[in-house]
């Protein structure tokens, strides 16, 4: 039995004599006067003493392998029925005490002893073993025939019930009317297993590609969970009857902050290696989940050791995400925590836990791994049953996980989600797959999945914010009215030449965001600028989205041109690009012609000659007409549909609406699919800003070696 002899050490007999040599009578000098004097007549301050043993003393309790040792420091503390609670440093005040009883409470610091510990960790409840941590142990004595017991034999019985449990069959000798006490630093641990729900964009679920993928509103996943609690806390044992005992976690209140969590999701034993991201892919999709061999063949490239670290990012950004959402739901369940509730609270029946899966879980129990009993509440062995469980309260087992799909709606299958998708989190833990991307950093992690591709990339965003903007101008009540379209533009490079830097500043003046003449003061006389993360974004309002498809201040193919003369003001050498932005006639000409190998005549060439001036100019042209055909033909979608519903209101389940809605994906994914890769270029980003009448939330962010950062909103 892990008693731990205390009578021994402190040279204390069971009727409160002390033996030869006892070091009680240094350790609490008050002990000799106080010994024959009955309880209810000890000064209580005279007994609420500091316990002083000098040096530390063993004791002889092998706990998981180590020797404690007390050291040298506790108190003795007398409790009458003037206190209004047990104990007021305690989380457990609804123990009151009656006016014919006293508890009486011995409290040692402990640790392992250094030369005996063989590096162990932890020593009982998870507190850790290398730190001292606190056994208090409470007695009550009640007022019997005779009066109460003397001070001495009350302080020998209070130390003859301080013990550390290490089977299920320990708790037996916690006598009633006893309440064990520790306290310390060191570690728990909990499992749980956890139903995520993923909602996902309203355009995502609500819109797929001409043979699209269909996303689910709100699929669900379950997954195992495991947490660590680690900082400070304290476990209570309580004897409730002759056959019940009550096991309680408790944080400290006046160490709340000292309490840190950390999570990790997995998947049952028997699941394959790639079974979460299986299951994640099947709750966006609704289609059957795909296996590991499949996910390796989606992935470009031929490198397998690659494709199976691709593989062990994907499942570990989902963990991560997930993790996160865990952890801020836990810690806000413990801080909600009043200083008398429990984390964790059970209570154990000892003549119906005698089965091995009950004795099981409690002997994990007293050394800090709670897994057994939180895992499953509704499946607990017999014999225990669950009081308390603040982590079933905090919604750990009911998460939502907010989950981004703008951009997807083009997408195929799950295959292609696979190649294309990106995991990444935000703050709170909610994932982003591919667009509404807030800033630079996860836009240049996006690169990574389309080998680099900028051009590709850009294209997708902006074919997106397309498709975005049109639902959100529509009278479909597909998207919330809250929502701003974002459209972004993004570009890195390696070697930026002093003509590419005023490219970028040139779209900083064109969206209104720097004054004339600042570029020419941020260039200098530099000629190169290293690497450089340029990053724009324009965020749309509906009506402002409504009045560039619906009521643009000039025609299309007007505006585009018009971009073009702005961004290019000031550029020497590029005469043939302003007569497209300026000059009527050639623009005439050059849609009468529309092939842009014919253009050179109409610059003054020969028909033969290959000029990098008429191939930018075509360029241009092309941009121009591509934007202008797109942004009319979404338009006129916009229009049909309003025709289509008459004007009139639509109940949200009308048949009506529904066919309105698969009217507008069609015809928005004819439009989206013939756009060419200048619609994602800075061109397509300002042409948009002037048709909505510059009317828009705009921030750039460049950022690079050897440039200052540059930030505006």
């Amino acid at each position: 039995m892990p008693t731990i002899p205390l009578n021994d050490v402190l040279g204390l007999s069971l009727n409160g004599e002390l033996v030869p040599g006892a070091r009680l009578a240094t350790a609490l000098p008050s002990f000799v006067k106080l010994a024959a004097l009955p309880i209810d007549q000890v000064p209580v301050a005279d007994a609420a003493a500091s316990l002083n043993l000098g040096q530390p003393v063993p004791i002889p309790l092998p706990v998981a392998g180590l020797t404690l040792t007390a050291r040298g420091s506790g108190s003795v503390t007398l409790i009458g029925p003037t206190r209004p609670a047990l104990d007021e440093f305690d989380p457990f005040n609804e123990i009151t005490i009656a006016p014919n009883e006293f508890y009486l409470a011995l409290t040692l610091t402990v640790s392992a002893d250094p030369d005996v510990s063989g590096g162990v960790g932890l020593a009982t409840f998870g507190f850790s073993a290398t730190r001292a941590f606190e056994i208090r142990c409470y007695r009550r004595f009640l007022r019997g025939s005779d009066g109460f017991p003397p001070f001495g034999k009350a302080l020998a019985l209070v130390a003859s019930s301080v013990f550390l449990p290490k089977t299920a069959d320990d708790l037996k000798q916690l006598q009633d009317g006893t309440v064990l006490v520790l306290r310390g630093d060191g570690a728990l641990s909990i499992s749980a297993g956890v139903e995520v729900s993923l909602p996902t964009d309203p355009l995502a679920h609500s819109v797929s590609g001409p043979a699209g993928i269909e996303i689910a509103a709100g699929g669900t996943m379950d997954v195992d969970a495991s947490l660590t609690l680690t900082g400070a806390y304290q476990v209570r044992l309580r004897r409730l009857d002759p056959v019940k005992t009550e096991l309680g976690v408790y944080t400290l209140q006046s160490k709340e902050l000292d309490l840190s969590i950390s999570a990790t999701i997995g998947v049952a034993a028997t699941a394959g290696p790639f079974d979460l991201g299986s299951r994640f892919i099947k709750a966006l999709t609704r289609q059957p989940a795909i296996d590991s061999a499949e996910f390796v063949q989606a992935l470009p490239g031929e490198d397998q050791h690659d494709k199976a670290e691709r593989i062990d990012s994907f499942q570990s950004s989902i963990q991560s995400a997930i993790s996160t959402k865990l952890e801020a739901s836990v810690t806000a369940g413990l801080t909600a925590l009043r200083s008398n509730e429990a984390a964790l609270l059970y209570a154990v029946d000892q003549n119906l836990a005698v089965a091995d899966a009950a004795k099981a879980a409690l002997a994990a129990a007293f050394l800090g791994k709670f897994d057994a009993l939180t895992r499953d509440p509704q499946n607990l062995p017999p014999g225990v049953t669950e009081e308390m469980n603040v982590f079933t309260h905090t919604g750990l087992r009911t998460l939502t996980l907010n989950v981004n799909l703008m951009g997807l709606v083009n997408l195929m299958s799950a295959t292609t989600l696979v190649q294309t998708s990106s995991v990444e989190r935000d703050s709170s833990g909610d994932i982003t797959l591919i667009t509404d991307t807030s800033n630079a950093s996860r836009l240049q992690a996006l690169l990574i999945n389309f080998g680099n591709n900028q051009k590709r990339l850009r294209k997708l965003l902006s074919e997106s914010f397309l498709i975005e903007a049109a639902y959100q101008a529509s009278e479909l009540s597909v998207l919330p009215p809250t929502l701003r379209a974002k459209h972004t533009h993004f570009s890195i490079d390696d070697r930026t030449s002093r003509d590419e830097m005023k490219d970028i500043l040139d779209v900083v003046r064109a969206l209104n965001l720097t004054v004339p003449g600042a570029a020419q003061q941020q260039l200098g006389q530099r000629p190169s600028f290293g690497r450089t993360t340029f990053y724009a974004e324009a965020r749309y309002a509906t009506d402002a989205v409504r009045d560039a498809f619906l009521n643009p201040p000039a025609p299309f193919e007007n505006l585009g041109r018009t971009a073009l003369a702005s961004l290019l003001a000031g550029d020497p050498g590029q005469e043939f690009r302003k007569r497209v932005a300026s000059d009527d006639n050639l623009w005439n000409a050059m849609k009468r012609i529309g092939n842009r190998a014919q253009f050179a005549p109409l610059f003054g060439l020969s028909a033969s000659a290959l000029d990098p001036r008429v191939e930018a100019a075509g360029v241009d042209y092309s941009a121009i007409t591509s934007w202008a055909k797109a942004m009319t033909g979404a338009a006129q979608a916009l229009r049909e549909i309003g025709v289509f519903l008459g004007g009139a209101p639509v109940a949200p389940d009308d048949p009506k609406l529904t066919a309105a809605r698969d009217k507008l994906k069609r015809r928005l994914a004819d439009v989206v699919k013939n756009t060419g890769e200048e619609f994602g270029e800075p061109l397509g980003m300002l042409m948009f800003y002037l048709a909505a009448g510059r009317n828009a939330d705009r921030s750039v962010v460049l950022s690079g070696d050897q440039i200052p950062r540059l930030e505006i909103s």
